[in-house]
């Protein structure tokens, strides 16, 4: 299309300094027809600010572990690994990207990220809920909330995904609603019920989003939502 939104994207670091994404996350935006940009990490308001002018929706991907005094604790779980830049970073720029009313949409990390943002709290380790082979095969089951912006999306009020986590959301943040839920309870989805478009999952439908109409329709919907008309 020619009038491909263009998507700010928070991604994670890797051990070499360089900007690390799963390409998998690239392909899911971009073959919804958008244009999907890594952003530069800093803290500067004048740059937040440009951000969050500059770009049509803002995607926070996954990644290691937000740091638990973040929201109010000290590290008690189990292999919990830590990007101080990281945090300090999207905990700045989500509430400025919030502030605009552009889409947002949030995978795994994301939905943490989101969560502590807007004043949630995570489990910092959930035993035996991460999958052997997470990215490669449905095996979670979860129910949707009906009336939701996401049941709304997928038409379906029950089905699998894949278990990439360790951590998840323990108290939902205010302005924030699950809309899924793992049969032992975990969240798997919140979304604002004020928000124009603020979605987020803790699987990772960027894996199966060509032949997974539910997958897809969580990137397509993103994308639909920061075009402008």
């Amino acid at each position: 299309m020619t009038n491909r939104p263009l998507i700010g994207i928070c991604a994670s670091r890797a051990e070499t300094r360089g900007i690390m994404l799963h390409e998998a996350y690239f392909n899911a935006l971009y073959d919804a027809d958008c244009i999907p940009v890594p952003l530069a990490r800093t803290t500067d308001p004048a740059t937040l600010a440009r951000y969050a002018a500059t770009f049509d929706g803002f995607f926070f991907a996954g990644g290691v572990d937000i740091d638990p005094a973040r929201y109010g604790e000290t590290v008690t779980g189990e292999g919990v690994e830590i990007d101080e830049s990281r945090d300090a970073f999207e905990l700045a720029f989500f509430p400025v990207a919030l502030a605009t009313g552009k889409p947002i949409l949030g995978i795994c990390r994301g939905i943490q990220l989101i969560n502590v943002a807007m004043g949630g709290t995570l489990h910092q380790d959930i035993p035996g809920h991460r999958q052997a082979k997470p990215a490669e095969q449905y095996e979670q089951p979860v129910t949707l909330q009906l009336g939701t912006r996401l049941h709304s999306l997928c038409q379906k009020e029950r089905f699998l995904v894949n278990s990439c986590h360790h951590q998840a959301v323990k108290d939902v943040a205010p302005g924030l609603i699950v809309t899924a839920r793992a049969d032992d309870g975990t969240v798997e989805a919140v979304e604002s019920p004020t928000h124009p478009y603020l979605l987020a999952v803790q699987w990772h439908p960027e894996r199966f989003y060509r032949e997974d109409p539910c997958a897809n329709v969580i990137f397509a919907s993103f994308v639909h939502a920061c075009r402008k008309e």
